[in-house]
């Protein structure tokens, strides 16, 4: 079963930042004398459904998410502004759906989501970080776990490779594939040149215009779960 333990002081001054139409807290700002320890976002029916624990501004110590039925959803190390730790991903009943781990900001982020066609959870995102920062691939994964409807590539946040968006029947979004170099966007043949001089930039590939991809072994780790 999942365990919570709030990282932000119990003891804490609790100020009302937002509030729902009918009165009622939406956002809550928590302080220690003038520092503010972190923060947490409430449904209207009182329910908290984040909470995020501060020290010195930055994001310290486990962030908790909440499903509005009040079940734990996941939980997330962080220390001094960066991921870092293991985090646990549960469904409502308390069953462990996936964990990851990160080091400093660094590893294979993972985010699974409630299947649509039968009960249970499916690996839905992973991207990898560096840093805190999105540097490598991402991607939007189908329920079947051998396609994905989205695909970007990043170098420190910003988009930096080929951006693919599929409909639902696996046709490329119109005006898809888009290519960037350093966040910005530019034609196939300048990226082409582009990415045969920086090998940070993945070489365009036609075949890869389809959905369907092979993934690394720690995707495929979770896709066999």
């Amino acid at each position: 079963k999942p365990n919570y333990q709030s990282c932000i002081p119990s003891k804490a001054r609790e100020e009302v930042v937002e509030r729902h139409p009918d009165g009622s807290k939406a956002r809550c700002s928590y302080y220690r004398g003038p520092d503010c320890v972190g923060w947490r976002l409430f449904e209207e029916s009182g329910i908290c459904t984040l909470e995020v624990p501060l020290a010195g501004g930055k994001q310290h110590g486990v962030i908790y998410s909440w499903f509005e039925s009040g079940a734990l959803e996941a939980a997330e190390p962080w220390a001094n502004g960066l991921a870092h730790g293991v985090a646990s991903q549960w469904d409502e009943s308390g069953f462990l759906v996936g964990t990851y781990d990160m080091v400093n900001g660094t590893g294979l982020d993972l985010w699974w989501h409630r299947r649509f066609e039968r009960p249970g959870y499916f690996l839905a995102e992973a991207r990898y970080m560096v840093g805190g920062r999105r540097t490598g691939y991402e991607w939007w994964l189908n329920e079947d776990g051998r396609s994905v409807h989205e695909e970007t590539h990043w170098l420190l946040d910003a988009a930096h490779g080929v951006h693919r968006q599929w409909c639902g029947g696996g046709a490329l979004v119109e005006g898809f594939p888009k290519f960037f170099v350093h966040g910005a966007e530019v034609e196939r043949a300048a990226y082409e040149k582009h990415a045969a001089q920086d090998p940070t930039l993945p070489r365009y590939r036609r075949a890869e215009d389809q959905p369907s991809r092979e993934f690394p072994e720690a995707v495929r780790h979770w896709l066999r779960q």
